[in-house]
Formats: C-alpha cells, sequence, structure tokens
C-alpha cells in the first residue's frame, strides 16, 4: 500500500487553515503504525464537543460546512489509519494520526 503523503499533510492542514500547524513524526513502538501529531493553536477542541467532531456538518465556526474532518478522517481509516483527538490543557487542538508504514515487497 502506497500513501502519499504530501496529500495526507496537506488534507489536514487545510482543516486547520488559518491555524499555526505543527507537524510531527515518528513511530509508534512495537507496531508497524507511523505516529503523526498535528497541532494548531486556535481555541481548541471543547470536551463536549470532542466525540461528534467527526459527524458529518459538525462545526463550531461561523464559517465552514464541517466536512474537513469527515472527509481526513475517511481518507485516513481507507489507508488503514486511524484518527485520535487528545484532549490537552495547553491552548489549541492535537490530533494524532497513525498510519501503517509502507514495506517494500521482499
Amino acid at each position: 500500500m502506497f500513501i502519499d503523503w504530501q496529500i495526507v499533510v496537506l488534507v489536514i492542514a487545510v482543516i486547520m487553515a488559518g491555524a499555526a500547524l505543527i507537524l510531527s513524526l515518528g513511530n509508534r513502538k512495537n507496531t508497524r503504525d507511523s505516529l503523526n501529531e498535528i497541532k494548531d493553536n486556535g481555541e481548541g477542541l471543547p470536551h463536549e464537543d470532542t466525540n461528534k467532531i467527526f459527524d458529518p456538518f459538525f462545526t463550531t465556526k461561523n464559517k465552514g460546512i464541517g466536512l474537513g474532518l469527515t472527509i481526513s478522517q475517511s481518507i485516513i481509516e481507507e489507508h488503514g489509519g486511524l484518527v485520535v483527538p487528545l484532549k490537552k490543557k495547553e491552548k489549541g487542538a492535537t490530533i494524532v494520526v497513525y498510519l501503517p508504514r509502507y514495506q517494500l515487497p521482499e
């Protein structure tokens, strides 16, 4: 399976447009997954909304239609990945994306 990282990063960046974006990459211990942490400096994830952020048309913004995270989650899951929003006390939102690392054919 091929993962186009530029597309993944672009999709996530579009979701968080207008906010500073920090992307850190790593590996998930004892697995074949890569760990990709995306942070912004926006309002953060309200505790009561955390379970709704991937629902179609859910938004907390005045502008927007609430499809960015829904579409991103679908793309990531179609590639065998997982999206996990983290609840942190500091300002901004943090979302962790786990994706399987590409295995070269032997």
